[in-house]
């Protein structure tokens, strides 16, 4: 199973508050979320990935970049890739049992033929 890798990038002590938020938000899917906290200025891993960043900003699987924070944006995107993770796997688990029922039905598709000749 495939998580949410949610990383914060806190550049200054004013973005406690939302680090906070983040952890607390994640903490409602701890099964399905990873949660990254870069420190501008301890951390610098971040900079390889994203370039130099000035204000608090939280990314979302790499690619979802949202740098106008508050409490509510952040449990509302953090929900939203639950949920579009949770839709992701259902539709992989349909494609699973969509080839599983070919698969039946091409099988008794033989049966009923190797049955038929039998009788023959």
């Amino acid at each position: 199973m495939s998580k949410v890798l949610v990383e914060f990038i806190n550049t200054w002590s004013g973005c406690d508050g939302y680090t906070r938020a983040v952890e607390a938000a994640a903490a409602k899917y701890k099964e399905k979320v990873d949660v990254k906290i870069y420190y501008a200025g301890k951390d610098f891993d971040y900079i390889k990935k994203y370039g130099v960043i000035f204000k608090g900003t939280m990314i979302i699987n790499g690619k979802k970049k949202i740098d106008r924070i508050s409490k509510d944006i952040i449990e509302k995107e953090i929900k939203e890739a639950v949920m579009e993770l949770e839709w992701l796997e259902m539709e992989r688990l349909y494609d699973y049992i969509w080839i599983f029922k070919i698969h039946v039905i091409s099988l008794n598709k033989y049966a009923k033929w190797s049955i038929s000749m039998a009788y023959i």
